[in-house]
């Protein structure tokens, strides 16, 4: 693995686009506010189209390792964003930062993940996991969102409307 390829391959991905988007919110804060809601989406909606992709190229390998990884995939997911959560209540002043602690936990290395196993070292084994950790991780954070908004209103996401 070239270790200088991979810390520039990870600059862009990462470090680029957020470095683009705090300077869009501090040169020009209306336009964050309106680009907020469609980047979320098409954020969400590349995500989600990576790891179909990766689903459909991998699938024999995840059916043949369904028993033994999608469990081990589903208690790291459910203990990421119940600990996000709990350190949240503990160091958390705001709503708004219990969600955004809980999430960042709960989500934060599935797509690292899927980048590093599958383009930087090209691996379908070690894609699997990650793979797994993703559709897991989609499926608890959609139920982490429906409670916050129905079960704990004071921590309800705002959608901008």
């Amino acid at each position: 693995m070239n270790l200088l390829k991979t810390i520039l391959e990870l600059f862009v991905i990462s470090v680029i686009p957020i470095s683009i988007g705090m300077i869009i919110n501090a040169k020009k804060h209306q336009l964050a506010l309106k680009l907020r809601a469609p980047v979320k989406i098409l954020s969400t909606v590349f995500l989600f189209l990576i790891i179909v992709a990766l689903v459909i190229k991998n699938v024999d390998i995840l059916l043949n390792n369904l028993t033994t990884v999608a469990p081990a995939a589903l208690l790291l997911v459910v203990f990421a964003f119940i600990g996000g959560y709990l350190v949240s209540k503990l160091f958390a002043t705001t709503a708004a930062q219990m969600r955004s602690i809980t999430f960042e936990v709960g989500i934060q290395n599935g797509t690292l993940a899927l980048l590093i196993t599958a383009t930087i070292l090209g691996i379908p084994e070690m894609t699997l996991a990650a793979i797994f950790y993703s559709l897991i991780m989609f499926a608890i954070g959609f139920v982490v969102i429906y409670i916050f908004k129905v079960r704990s209103p004071e921590l309800a996401m705002d959608t901008g409307n």
